[in-house]
C-alpha cells in the first residue's frame, strides 16, 4: 500500500505535461471533416434508396428483405405498405409488406435483353479466322534448302 500512497505523491507533486494543442486541433478538425463527409454521403444513398421506392408502381416485379418475389399489385400511400402477388397462376398468394421491406425492384425482361443489331457491318469470327490463316500462309518465307 505504501508504494501506491508513494507513486501518487510523486506524480502529484511532478508538473503537468503540456499538451500540443496543434496537433489535438488537427485530429479535431480531421473527425470533424470524415464526419460530415460520411453524412453526406449518408444523405444521398438515403435519397436515392427514397426515390426508388417512391417510383415503384403497380405490375413491378420486386423483391423483399426477406427474399420474396412478387408483383405488386396495390399501393397503399396513407399507411406506405405495399400487397405483393406471390405463388402460382393456379394459386396466387398476397402478402401486405411495409414500404422500407423492398429490396430490389427487377427490372423487365425486355429491359435486360438487347435486341440484336441487324447485319452488322463487323465480320463473322469464322472470317475473320479463314483470313488470318490465308494470310499466313501466303506471308510465310519459303525455306531454303541446302
Amino acid at each position: 500500500m505504501n508504494f501506491l500512497f508513494n507513486l501518487l505523491n510523486e506524480s502529484v507533486d511532478e508538473p503537468t505535461a503540456t499538451i500540443n494543442w496543434p496537433f489535438l486541433l488537427i485530429c479535431i478538425g480531421a473527425v470533424v471533416i470524415l464526419m460530415v463527409i460520411s453524412s453526406r454521403q449518408r444523405r444521398k444513398q438515403q435519397e436515392a434508396a427514397n426515390a426508388k421506392l417512391n417510383n415503384i408502381k403497380i405490375g413491378d416485379q420486386v423483391k423483399t428483405i426477406g427474399l420474396i418475389y412478387g408483383e405488386i399489385v396495390e399501393i397503399d400511400t396513407d399507411m406506405e405498405t405495399f400487397v405483393i402477388k406471390t405463388g402460382t397462376e393456379d394459386c396466387p398468394s398476397y402478402i401486405k409488406v411495409d414500404k422500407m421491406a423492398i429490396y430490389q425492384v427487377i427490372p423487365p425482361l425486355s429491359e435486360v435483353v438487347q435486341e440484336p443489331s441487324q447485319e452488322s457491318n463487323e465480320a463473322k469470327p469464322e472470317q475473320v479466322f479463314e483470313e488470318k490463316v490465308e494470310d499466313n500462309i501466303e506471308n510465310k518465307p519459303e525455306e531454303k534448302q541446302e
